[in-house]
């Protein structure tokens, strides 16, 4: 049985933040996101790792995103990559990723990417051959298609599918997945030695190793386009921040919930937003020393 997550475990694995940190240190992440017809998803990617701790971030998107997002942000930094007719980043832009990447901790891959054949190539070579910690999500795991191989071998990786994407992964059918949800994890993460979140009510959190978290925190009102692609950055944040892959897959996904139930104790379930979370995280972090 999976063990159950608390606020206390979870903040054993957050270090309070040391004196003598600077922006590099603090953790560096390159978020490679977003397309002409899904602007707003690196925005809360964006959002997810600025307010997690992270301590320099950059986006890598086409230019239109990156305009876009820089209306939104002030703080990060943006790479402009070649884009395809339909505005989708171009497969020509992997080699330009993998040079400006490699002096960062973690990469965040997938949010609002879109699908076609030039993200298939795009996410095939990133995961191929980038040396560094990497959260696959959304569109980067459709990409994967049935190459559930794809991130064997290679540094920490996490991916972080929902039951529809799980079951493309497995070439199972999301029934499956929903009525076998451990099984399920526990197989991806064997098969593709990566940390597996299975996001959804009581989200798993499995390792290569067969290791099972389920985290307690969030509710229904999460249940909305938008709360994955802020949890990819949660957890990409403090990725970057060096926690190991399951503890930061773990802790990002439990102060994920954390700051949606408070959300919905003042904006309810019903009315509450993904860009609202982050406003309840710093009651989350000081209550713990933090």
């Amino acid at each position: 049985m999976p063990s159950l997550l608390n606020e206390e475990m979870v903040f054993s694995h957050i270090p309070p933040k040391r004196e003598d940190l600077h922006k590099s240190s603090a953790g560096r992440l390159y978020i490679v996101a977003g397309c002409r017809a899904f602007t707003g998803a690196p925005v809360l990617t964006l959002h997810g790792a600025l307010h997690t701790g992270c301590g320099y971030v950059t986006l890598a998107s086409t230019p239109q995103v990156c305009q876009s997002a820089s209306y939104h942000l002030l703080t990060p930094t943006y790479d402009c990559l070649e884009e395809n007719s339909e505005g989708r980043i171009s497969a020509k832009a992997a080699a330009a990723i993998l040079k400006r990447a490699a002096g960062y901790h973690a990469l965040v891959l997938g949010c609002g990417l879109g699908l076609d054949e030039d993200i298939r190539l795009l996410v095939g070579t990133l995961l191929y051959e980038y040396a560094g910690s990497a959260l696959i999500d959304a569109d980067g795991i459709n990409a994967m298609g049935g190459c559930i191989d794809i991130a064997q071998g290679k540094r920490e990786r996490i991916l972080t599918p929902h039951e529809g994407e799980m079951g493309r992964l497995l070439g199972r059918p999301t029934e499956w997945v929903h009525q076998n949800r451990l099984e399920a994890a526990t197989e991806c993460a064997r098969k593709t030695g990566a940390v597996v979140v299975l996001k959804g009510p009581h989200t798993l959190i499995v390792s290569p190793e067969g290791e099972a978290l389920e985290n307690p925190s969030g509710n229904s009102g999460l249940a909305k386009a938008g709360s994955g692609d802020l949890l990819s950055g949660m957890i990409g944040s403090l990725l970057a921040q060096q926690l190991p892959a399951l503890w930061a897959a773990a802790c990002g996904v439990y102060l994920h919930g954390a700051a949606a139930d408070l959300c919905a104790q003042a904006m309810s379930r019903f009315c509450m937003q993904p860009d609202d979370l982050t406003a309840f995280l710093p009651a989350i972090f000081l209550r713990n020393g933090r």
